[in-house]
């Protein structure tokens, strides 16, 4: 039999609370049964924007803005190590339409990362139980033989119904991540540059290289920092699937000059 999770960890994304740390708790619980008139399978690359659309109307319904969106969902599917047969579920209802969504991964030999979301308008009928249920399935199986192993989930904070299913079955609050912004109602006043520091627009494709490496190496010791390799990135870049900074554009570079 393969060996479940050593721990269950909550996730929380965009709350308005702070996280406490959860000791490692084992979780095993069957999988829910999936209410009447809907199905859950494997999605289809043809399904992206229907995925995001799901995501889309999650954020906007808890949190009032998106922040993630369609990019985001392609670059989970884009990973090499993501298998869309046995790693994504979606849920669909008896027309067709997707209405929830569900992924789990190995993000270190020792860890599954997952997360999931269900339509609002269809929320309250199981939906997520089901599809946790495929998550946890997964991440026992991706976690086979490693007695410390660990498994993540993330959601919506502002889902609470969520957030309560996923604590009944043992899983606890670690972290919480933010989203920040400010509406700029004028010009801002961008102040003098640094002494020996010259900020010009970016060379593309020449300064993309640099650019890269130097964000990897600021993100380096970020929590759960899982950074792309450049060539994978600008493969993706140049089908129109991904960007150095993958929430925004490029357009400013920061380069030393030489001393005189």
């Amino acid at each position: 039999m393969p060996s479940g999770p050593a721990g269950g960890y909550l996730v929380l994304r965009g709350s308005a609370e702070h996280g406490s740390v959860s000791e490692p708790r084992p979780i095993a619980f069957p999988a829910m049964a999936l209410p009447d008139g809907y199905e859950l399978r494997a999605p289809t690359r043809d399904e992206l924007q229907a995925v995001a659309d799901v995501l889309v109307a999650d954020e906007l319904h808890d949190g009032g803005q998106v922040v993630l969106g369609a990019d985001f969902i392609q670059g989970a599917w884009s990973r090499p190590d993501f298998d869309l047969t046995t790693d994504a579920w979606v849920a669909v209802d008896d027309a067709g339409a997707v209405v929830g969504y569900a992924q789990a991964r190995r993000d270190e030999p020792t860890l599954v990362e997952s997360w999931g979301v269900v339509d609002p308008a269809d929320r309250g009928r199981g939906i997520g139980s089901s599809l946790f249920g495929r998550v946890e399935d997964r991440a026992v199986r991706l976690l086979d033989g490693h007695a410390d192993g660990r498994f993540r989930h993330s959601i919506n904070a502002g889902d609470r119904a969520a957030a309560s299913m996923l604590q009944e079955r043992g899983l606890g609050p670690i972290r919480h991540f933010w989203h920040m912004q400010m509406d700029l109602t004028g010009p801002v006043e961008a102040g003098p540059t640094p002494d020996g520091i010259e900020i010009a627009a970016v060379d593309a494709p020449g300064d993309l290289p640099v650019v890269h490496a130097i964000l990897v190496d600021a993100f380096a010791d970020g929590w759960g920092h899982d950074p792309e390799p450049f060539d994978r990135l600008s493969r993706r870049r140049r089908r129109g699937r991904g960007s150095i900074l993958r929430c925004g554009s490029l357009r400013r570079k920061v380069s030393r000059r030489s001393a005189p």
